[in-house]
């Protein structure tokens, strides 16, 4: 017993501890904003107008042509009806397909700004997988739940951003104690489902548009999860980095000829093997930072000697990897998204097969020696690689008073710094500049929901979008926000 006893209290010592987060001033409980039963109705409506509007991408898809105009113009006629300036903003190269500014600024900010971003497209859907064909862009309302695409990915994330703009607003007109300390601007860009022109062209304008690059980015790339790590643990996973892509396209040239005589190496055997091969060597397993800090705040009730292993990143490696969405954020992955061969006729073997691969890697990643991984995995003489795109990842420290302000507000669940899987425009911000770029959500939903993202069935509940247009304007407040000087101080 005695040594059982020394042995909790040495590893009780050794406890490790993470990074210190500032904490900015803790002004929304002075100020204590409130989301009225008119507010949710308000925020609510937005999210169904803006699921209406097929903003699909690409915009070639029957019935979406002109949809993120339209969209855009719903957002700026909404801004303009609370008195905030906002804008259809042209974007080179993307003709018809427009951005939306909108912004409040103070006389004299004493801060460099913080931007909410969006985007303004959404995938397809197939309306034959949902459980009513008319549902994918109803904006309908049932039993609590806002139903179409772009409930969770991200028309009703634009709605909770665009109502905290008028919420702030309200603040700074109409409060004598308070004012903006910083601007804060709203940015919807399309094509962020493709290759992120809107988001590209955003980051080389940010002086030109906003007048600095600014401090801080608030983003889509996380959510709050329930039982995300073990049953009754609810993580608030704030993407502070994210992987980026390697798209390629991968062609083998052989011989053709009869199919009644099959031969080894023709195209299509040699090109499917090398997939297989492929798939059978996973990259290595690489715990960034940021999954070491999540383990590490994780840990915490998970019981001796788990939380201790935890915190060190110890002997995980095998439960980080059991999971679809943890796995995918300790190492490099690629997935076959398209393969193509065929014949003029049945009985023809072709010459030629194609694949196209989506991989996604770590920041850090070198381009050069990653693509040279892939071609020693797949083992395929002659096999031609082509880059489709490239996008770095990317990562911001989580040591910051806007982390500091997540943590503060976005309760019922642990905060943690993730990888996110995939890419979103957050990587176009930081390689632009922006100190902190953060992917958050601050809804809490279900892994049933989260797997309705880009999928059938995809839907927000009303009152996760009230109380996520709370939690966002307090973490706004506390960042954006200082008391004014009062006479004779």
């Amino acid at each position: 017993m005695r040594t059982n006893t020394l042995l909790l209290c040495c590893l009780t010592a050794c406890a490790t501890t993470g990074p210190a987060v500032p904490e900015p001033p803790s002004l929304a409980e002075f100020v204590r904003p409130e989301v009225t039963q008119d507010d949710l109705e308000l925020v609510v409506k937005l999210t169904r107008d803006l699921i209406q509007v097929r903003s699909v991408n690409p915009p070639t898809v029957e019935g979406a042509q002109g949809g993120e105009a339209a969209l855009a113009k719903v957002l700026v006629d909404f801004f303009k009806g609370h008195g905030i300036d906002a804008r259809v903003q042209d974007i080179e190269g993307l003709p018809g397909r427009p951005a939306v500014i909108a912004g409040l600024k103070p006389k004299h900010p004493r801060k460099r700004p913080l931007l909410l971003l969006g985007h303004t497209d959404v995938v397809p859907a197939v309306a034959e997988e949902w459980r009513s064909r008319d549902l994918p862009f109803s904006g309908r309302e049932e039993a609590g739940e806002i139903w179409g695409r772009g409930a969770l990915d991200m028309k009703g994330m634009l709605a909770i951003q665009a109502m905290t703009m008028v919420q702030l607003k309200r603040l700074a007109t109409q409060s004598k104690s308070y004012r903006l300390d910083r601007a804060v601007y709203f940015a919807a860009v399309p094509d962020e489902e493709d290759l992120g022109r809107g988001a590209r062209w955003l980051a080389k304008n940010l002086e030109a548009l906003f007048g600095e690059v600014p401090e801080y980015g608030i983003n889509e790339g996380g959510f709050g999860l329930k039982d995300l790590l073990r049953p009754g643990q609810d993580v608030w996973a704030v993407s502070a980095a994210e992987r980026g892509h390697h798209w390629l396209r991968l062609r083998v040239t052989r011989q053709s000829g009869h199919a009644s005589q099959p031969w080894p190496g023709f195209a299509i055997q040699d090109l499917t093997e090398g997939l297989a091969r492929l798939r059978a060597q996973p990259f290595d397993i690489e715990l960034r930072p940021e999954a070491r800090e999540m383990l590490r705040r994780t840990a915490v009730g998970a019981g001796f000697p788990k939380a201790f292993f935890m915190e060190r990143g110890w002997f995980v490696t095998g439960a980080m990897t059991r999971r679809r969405s943890s796995n995918a954020s300790v190492r490099n992955t690629c997935v076959v998204t398209s393969l193509q061969a065929g014949g003029p006729r049945p009985n023809v073997v072709p010459s030629k097969a194609s694949a196209v691969l989506d991989c996604r890697t770590l920041p850090g990643t070198d381009s050069a020696a990653f693509l040279e991984s892939v071609k020693e995995r797949l083992a395929v003489d002659g096999v031609k690689i082509e880059v489709i795109d490239i996008t770095q990842g990317t990562a911001s420290p989580w040591t910051s008073q806007l982390f500091g302000a997540f943590e503060r507000h976005l309760t019922g669940g642990v905060v943690v710094p993730v990888v996110s899987p995939g890419s979103t425009d957050s990587s176009f911000l930081r390689e632009a500049g922006v100190d902190y770029v953060y992917g958050i959500t601050p809804i809490m939903i279900t892994s049933e929901e989260l797997a309705t993202l880009h999928g059938a069935h995809e839907r927000v509940r009303r009152k996760e979008l009230g109380a996520g247009l709370l939690r966002l304007t307090r973490i706004l407040i506390d960042v954006c926000v200082a008391k004014r000087p009062q006479m004779g101080s």
